[in-house]
């Protein structure tokens, strides 16, 4: 088999998982010499347009006629389609423990979230191969599939430009103050910030020069008292988080450890600080436990006893807390940057394509709009052609 020369990404989503999955991704493959052309799902007029692609790139699209015909003319054409998950969005009868779920406003509106995950199933098992962001995801995945490889999240080069100018330009001093971080990406947060309510109100109570600062899709929970010691910002574009996150001690990324969706979240919140050498106290969840080593390059806690000590700790000690995140911007530096990751990235991914041609798959043909199941048949052939660039 030839090397990978060029890629299709295919996209319905936006904001960060976009940005991880997609650009990220694609950023990283034209570092390797791999031509990208990133599509939007709403576009009707790129059909039948995969010009000599050797892989197409489903990111976290639900099965539908449009991608039944995605899938058919990409194998006619010989290119593989993977599917991009970063998120356990595959299993229905889990629908009230994902994020989303919980803005679903009345009966309706949840059956439709729950018909989605059933479709972003079936288009996993419609597909070639799956890339997963985390190991644990990635078994998960396994159950129903058996080509899954992983590509963790990383930063991008403008985004580490960003951490880095910050990190010459903001010198903390050694003050009585201490200001612990939370940044919410998405308005599901809530819940998960909700697990740390009750030990950020312990915590503020031991230590009066402690503030803590919310960025993002939050408001105070009625609990959090000492209102005079938190600030709130609402939700910032992507290049202003380095600043925002620079100008906290400790980041903070609580989860809800029972829930298996949690488990499958990666390391976003970490990684992100760890590029601008703040350390970060994250909940025990698979995802962090793959990149966290306790005590070295971050915190991990397990229930809100350990919560406080950690943050206790840091609070207490600003050695330890520039320790903790040296290690945290050595790792990052060492394993994030797109530079470093777009060479495995390629070698993983070349090394998928090649299993998939040598067993045949891509040549079965389509797949049933009904239950994802392949068929010899065709759907009406698509039209369009395609440029290929680089950006």
């Amino acid at each position: 088999m030839k090397d990978i020369g060029k890629t299709v990404f295919i996209s319905g989503s936006i904001g960060g998982t976009r940005r991880y999955r997609v650009d990220h991704q694609a950023e990283q493959l034209r570092l390797q010499g791999v031509q990208c052309r990133v599509i939007e799902a709403m576009d009707q007029t790129f059909y039948g347009s995969f010009g000599e692609a050797d892989v197409v790139i489903l990111h976290r699209l639900p099965f539908s006629p449009m991608v039944q015909r995605i899938i058919w003319e990409a194998r006619r054409q010989g290119a593989p389609v993977l599917l991009d998950l970063d998120d356990l969005i595959f299993e229905p009868a889990m629908a009230h423990q994902v994020g989303g779920y919980s803005l679903a406003q009345g009966e309706y509106q949840q059956r439709v979230f729950q018909d989605n995950l059933a479709k972003v199933r079936q288009t996993l098992m419609a597909v070639d191969g799956i890339i997963a962001s985390t190991n644990f995801l990635a078994e998960q995945c396994r159950k129903l599939h058996p080509r899954v490889m992983v590509n963790r999240n990383t930063l991008s080069g403008a985004l580490v430009r960003l951490s880095e100018a910050q990190n010459r330009r903001v010198t903390k001093g050694v003050t009585g103050e201490c200001v612990l971080g939370y940044f919410s990406g998405t308005p599901t947060h809530e819940r998960d910030f909700a697990v740390i309510t009750g030990v950020l109100q312990t915590a503020m109570e031991r230590h009066p020069g402690l503030r803590l600062k919310l960025v993002g899709y939050l408001e105070i929970p009625r609990e959090l008292r000492h209102r005079d010691r938190i600030t709130l910002a609402g939700p910032v574009p992507w290049q202003q988080l380095p600043a925002l996150i620079k100008d906290v001690d400790i980041n903070l990324a609580p989860l809800d450890t029972g829930n298996p969706f949690c488990h499958c979240k990666s390391e976003v919140k970490y990684i992100e600080a760890g590029i601008l050498q703040v350390p970060t106290i994250a909940s025990g969840t698979a995802g962090f436990r793959e990149v966290i080593t306790d005590g070295q390059n971050g915190f991990l806690a397990e229930d809100p006893v350990e919560w406080v000590a950690k943050i206790d700790a840091l609070v207490s000690d600003v050695a330890l807390r520039r320790h903790i995140g040296q290690g945290a911007y050595g790792h990052v530096r060492r394993e994030y940057v797109p530079e470093k990751s777009s060479r495995q990235f390629v070698a993983n991914l070349t090394a998928l394509v090649k299993d998939i041609h040598a067993e045949g798959v891509s040549s079965r043909g389509s797949v049933s709009l009904y239950s994802g199941v392949q068929y010899l048949a065709h759907p009406a052939t698509m039209r369009g052609r395609s440029h290929w660039y680089h950006r």
